[in-house]
Parts: C-alpha cells; structure tokens; sequence
C-alpha cells in the first residue's frame, strides 16, 4: 500500500492561501486604522498590539529551538517597525552563527510550534477541527463552536493572533535552501538504493496525519481572514463614504 499524497498536497495549497490572506488581514487592519487616525504609526502600533500573542509565541519559538540546539541567543526584541520592502516587523531573536540545519529548524519553529498550539487551543476549546474537511465544513464547525463555548471568542482571537504570526518570515528562511538540497538528496538517494520499497505504509502514517491537522489549521485560518477581512473592508467603505475620504494605496 502506498501513502496517501492528499494531507501533503492539502498542506501545499493551506500555506499558499495563508499566505496572502494573512497579509491582507494586515493590510485591512491599517488601513481602517489609518482611516480613523490618518497615522501611520499608530496604524502599525494598534496592528503589532493585535498580533502581539502571536508574535510573542513566534520569537519564543525561535529562541527556545536555538537554546534546544545549542546555539547561542542574545535576548528577544518586541518592537514594532517597518523593514525591508516596506513590510512590517514586530520582532527579532539574535541567534549565534549555526549550520545550515540548525538555522533552517530554527527559523521553522514558529511555524510547527504556533501549528500545534492552535490544533491544542481548537481541539480542547472549540473542538472544532476536522481533518482536511471541505471549507464549508470547516465554517459550520467553527461557527458552531462559537454559539456553544462561553469564552470561545477569546480563544479564536488567540489562534487568530498565533496563526497570522507564526509565517516565517524571509530572515527565517533564507538557509531552507540547504536544508530543502539536503533532504532532497536523502530522499533521491533512499529512491536510488531501493530504500522506500522496504518502509511499510504504516510508517508513513504519523506524518501523514501531521500533514492533515496543519493543512487544516492553515485552511481554516486562511477563511477566517477573508472572513474578517471582508468585514474590515465593508467598515472602511462606510467609513469612507460618511468621513468623505479614503485610503490612497502607495
């Protein structure tokens, strides 16, 4: 029996919709605050606050996984500020000079780690996470959730906040080339030596499930953001309209 390429092919196309969705929730949230404001700074301030669990939880990650393997940290920076191309960035962890495996983890631990806090988070809280469900299942799950747990807003907030933070960001991947080269010549080098054929499916199966739940997780966040964005943009043309004036994109 071969594995099952459907929760990796899932997983694939959940990250390429976070992506996007999650900077145009960003995006929406500036803006709307610009609007209010007609300041820039505190458009970005109010945006950092709002990320700020999830932030936290991302350079957190990054200097628990260096510690974990042996690199050498110089503490961690929360502060708001524009970097290069224009893009926001709400914090730092210095990190020693590593090898590339090392650096490649590191910079992937606020992705796996901020993944299994929002699976805990939906599973004990919201009980609301099915594996790689259709989109429309995964909307009636969520908002069901919502109407039965007392708290459940809080806790949507906080994987909101986790799941729009835990993206690397292009620091964090500028080593995943080596690290990507590496595996790809284990994994051609098991194919040549006829390695693979003697691994019996059920081997596969806990990666496979891992696959499914961050899939989901990145699925089910990508909907909550247009969602949310969605609302945020219908606020701002009303605003808009009333205030008579608008946001000019740069």
């Amino acid at each position: 029996m071969q594995p099952s390429w459907t929760p990796l092919l899932s997983l694939i196309v959940g990250l390429a919709l976070l992506i996007p969705t999650s900077r145009w929730l960003g995006t929406r949230i500036q803006r709307l605050v610009f609007l209010f404001t007609g300041n820039a700074t505190v458009a970005l301030y109010v945006y950092f606050v709002l990320l700020l669990p999830g932030t936290l939880l991302h350079e957190l990650s990054h200097w628990l996984t260096a510690r974990l393997l042996g690199v050498r940290t110089a503490g961690i920076t929360l502060r708001p500020q524009v970097g290069h191309g224009n893009k926001a960035q709400f914090g730092s962890v210095t990190i020693g000079h590593t090898d590339p495996i090392r650096e490649s983890l590191i910079g992937a631990a606020p992705l796996l780690i901020g993944s299994a806090v929002v699976v805990a988070i939906a599973s004990w809280h919201l009980s609301s996470l099915s594996l790689i469900s259709s989109p429309i299942e995964l909307a009636k799950e969520f908002f069901g959730a919502l109407m039965r747990v007392p708290d459940a807003w809080l806790w949507l907030y906080i994987m909101l906040a986790i799941s729009n933070a835990m993206l690397p960001s292009a620091s964090d991947r500028q080593s995943w080339h080596w690290a990507a080269l590496i595996l790809a010549l284990i994994i051609a080098s098991a194919y040549l030596l006829g390695i693979g054929e003697h691994i019996p499916a059920t081997a596969f199966a806990p990666l496979q499930h891992g696959a499914a739940y961050l899939a989901t997780v990145f699925i089910s966040t990508a909907l909550l953001d247009v969602l949310l964005g969605s609302i945020l943009w219908a606020i701002e043309e009303i605003v808009g309209w009333l205030l008579g004036r608008r946001v000019k994109t740069s």
